[in-house]
């Protein structure tokens, strides 16, 4: 058939019209979907399907149009008109098409996925939680402390790279292969563990164990007294260490920390238990004032303290002009202290910062949050607080850089994505927020910045 009489031919049998009306009415039906589908909780592969059977439906609906002619005496099936086989050649060509950009799409394909592999540093390490093996539920707060006052001192050894907590906790109680674990997190060392209390008694097992192979490097048991529990901290610390030592080129120097009052340290891990799950606040404010009432010297816990006063402004449904008051007060009060004793750590200066923030001194606040991040790089909380304080003030595409940076260090960061979400919005950046919404689902399907992320957006920002 010539290509003269092709053209007729699909404009006899209506084909151009036919095609015309579906690519009009998809894309409508498409954008509805991509603004309902979250407002409605559906999964984040739903939309994706929807999309692939309307991208599939268009050659579908093109080949009937031609197969199935109308005539006066109605619809007729015509197969055998010349041109056909080009036509389904093309037809076959888009069906192709979609499903590769379906496919593609796929989260195993997508760069940025939480689960995409890292090529992982030599020097980096991620601190798994260690098991809680006393028999009793309630003590995961104590584990779980251990895990994190761990992860804190290895951040301090020069040249090593500390995965950030919020990611490793992702894989708390999972189980796995250590090399699949590690490939995720993107590290080429993992240390694991157990912790068994029984009253004043601990005893800890911890292991380096090298992801590449799943060799384990280091492995020791320590059974010591709570008393001396931030010994045994730096001592393992300064254990792995020497294992990485010819990685780091440097041997593992951390500074001792004086003894802690057990019953202290006890309400310390308590309140930073319930500061991270931020379900009772007051509870988290009550056993750090009973951790700083027993070891006044204890920094971290002034620090704490103060976050915790900072964190409750945000989590507190009736917020009247009398509470706030107090919450700053104490807020303020609390970070005065930690200055006072431990100036120059990070937690301190991201408690300072906060409070000038509170007091509307945004300068004063970025230098402190800047402080915070060059003390320690691997601090996510700070990061996460540097960014919205950017976003408030109007400096959005600096929001969206230290957003970026954020979920570049901690990718199981939920919140992270949510800063990432709001200033990609506002920069009116769509594949931006879609890429977090995704994020965020993945990790916490519950979160609702996740669920009406999309919508959101589109409804703020007048975006389809």
């Amino acid at each position: 058939m010539k290509i003269d009489n092709f053209f007729t031919e699909l404009k006899r049998r209506k084909v151009f019209k036919v095609g015309a009306a579906y690519l009009i009415v998809a894309w409508l039906a498409v954008q509805a979907a991509s603004i309902g589908f979250p407002a409605f909780d559906a999964p984040p592969w739903a939309l994706r399907i929807f999309i692939l059977i309307a991208l599939l439906g268009f050659p579908i609906a093109v080949v009937m149009a031609w197969v199935f002619d109308i005539t006066r005496e109605g619809v007729k099936l015509d197969v055998g008109a010349s041109g056909g086989k080009g036509l389904f050649a093309v037809a076959a060509l888009l069906i192709v098409l979609a499903l590769g950009w379906y496919f593609y799409g796929q989260p195993s394909f997508r760069k940025g996925d939480v689960a995409t592999p890292i090529i992982a540093d030599p020097n980096s390490i991620a601190v798994l939680p260690f098991a809680n093996i006393s028999g009793k539920p309630d003590q995961d707060y104590f584990s779980d402390g251990m895990t994190e006052e761990l992860l804190n001192v290895l951040a301090k050894v020069p040249q090593l790279k500390v995965v950030a907590r919020t990611s490793v906790f992702q894989f708390k109680d999972k189980g796995g292969d250590i090399r699949e674990i590690g490939r995720k997190l993107g590290v080429t060392n993992i240390v694991e563990g157990s912790v068994r209390r029984d009253g004043p008694e601990v005893r800890i097992t911890a292991q380096l164990v090298r992801v590449a192979d799943g060799f384990h490097i280091w492995s020791e048991t320590y059974d010591r007294k709570l008393e001396s529990v931030f010994a045994l901290q730096d001592e393992i610390a300064r254990r792995i260490g020497a294992a990485l030592k010819s990685s780091l080129g440097v041997a593992a120097t951390v500074p001792a920390r004086a003894p802690i009052d057990p019953q202290a340290y006890d309400e310390y891990l308590k309140g930073r238990a319930l500061l991270r799950k931020r379900t009772d606040l007051p509870s988290a404010i009550a056993h750090l004032k009973a951790a700083v009432a027993k070891a006044p010297e204890f920094a971290a816990g002034w620090s704490s303290l103060s976050l915790t006063y900072e964190v409750s402004f945000w989590y507190t449904e009736r917020m009247t002009a009398a509470f706030q008051a107090d919450l700053l007060a104490g807020e303020s009060a609390a970070a005065e202290r930690a200055a006072a004793l431990e100036p120059n750590a990070a937690a301190t200066e991201h408690a300072v910062g906060n409070v000038a923030r509170a007091q509307y001194h945004y300068a004063d606040a970025e230098r402190h949050y800047l402080r915070a991040m060059q003390i320690d790089p691997g601090y996510p909380d700070v990061r996460e607080d540097y960014a919205e304080l950017l976003y408030e003030i109007g400096r959005v595409e600096d929001s969206a850089l230290a957003a970026q940076q954020l979920v570049k260090l901690d990718p199981y960061f939920v919140v992270g994505w949510v800063r990432v979400r709001d200033a990609a919005a506002a920069l009116d950046r769509r594949e931006e927020v879609e890429e977090a919404v995704h994020q965020m689902r993945a990790i916490n399907p519950d979160i609702t910045a996740g669920k009406l992320g999309l919508l959101q957006y589109a409804v703020a920002y007048h975006r389809a």
